[in-house]
């Protein structure tokens, strides 16, 4: 008499496989307390750029009269230096976030404008999230220590190659993608929109 396996299980080739290359900026690694490392804030009314997923920021404190930051989180603006950065913005959560008809043929990435709610890791939370990368620093950086020195470049808003004029950013580098998805700002109709890149996953 033939062996019963009652908990063996089977499946046909390719009913449940699941293949995944790259990463989406913005966006965090999922883990137990990944959301436990989220602040909510609100961009600066000051902001006159669009705000989106993998962007450095600096966040303040809440003034005495500052209503919306003493209930809904500090305020933050797009970091322009790398002493003054504080995290990075996290599209995760960010529900509130629009999409607008992009230029023709591209695909308009979601992103918040001033006096939005945002949402925000900080530096030291331990927060796993993917930004973009500077393509020219790809090779240099792969099979590096973690702890490798990376800069930041605020116009483009990437990683690259460490410069001592600009900076390091305080974070690890967990892994890079050759093949991910990642936002540029349409020079023409200044949309945020997606485009294949490399991006990188830091942890905060």
């Amino acid at each position: 008499m033939a062996a019963l396996n009652f908990y063996g299980t089977t499946s046909l080739p390719g009913l449940f496989g699941f293949d995944q290359n790259g990463l989406i900026q913005g966006e965090y690694q999922p883990h137990p307390s990944a959301r436990f490392s989220i602040s909510g804030a609100y961009v600066g009314t000051d902001v006159t750029v669009p705000v989106y997923g993998g962007m450095q920021i600096t966040e303040f404190t809440p003034a005495t009269d500052d209503l919306m930051g003493n209930s809904g989180g500090g305020k933050v603006e797009v970091a322009a230096t790398q002493a003054a950065a504080t995290g990075f913005v996290v599209s995760s959560q960010m529900y509130n976030a629009v999409n607008v008809a992009g230029p023709l043929g591209a695909n308009a990435a979601p992103y918040v404008a001033a006096g939005n709610s945002v949402q925000i890791a900080r530096f030291g939370s331990g927060l796993p999230i993917a930004v973009a990368i500077d393509p020219a620093a790809v090779a240099a950086l792969q099979g590096g220590a973690v702890n490798q020195q990376v800069s930041w470049d605020a116009t483009k808003q990437r990683l690259v190659a460490y410069s001592g004029t600009l900076g390091a950013v305080p974070v690890e580098i967990i892994r890079i993608e050759a093949n991910s998805k990642v936002i540029a700002v349409d020079a023409t109709s200044g949309i945020p929109v997606w485009q294949d890149g490399p991006a990188a996953l830091i942890r905060l």
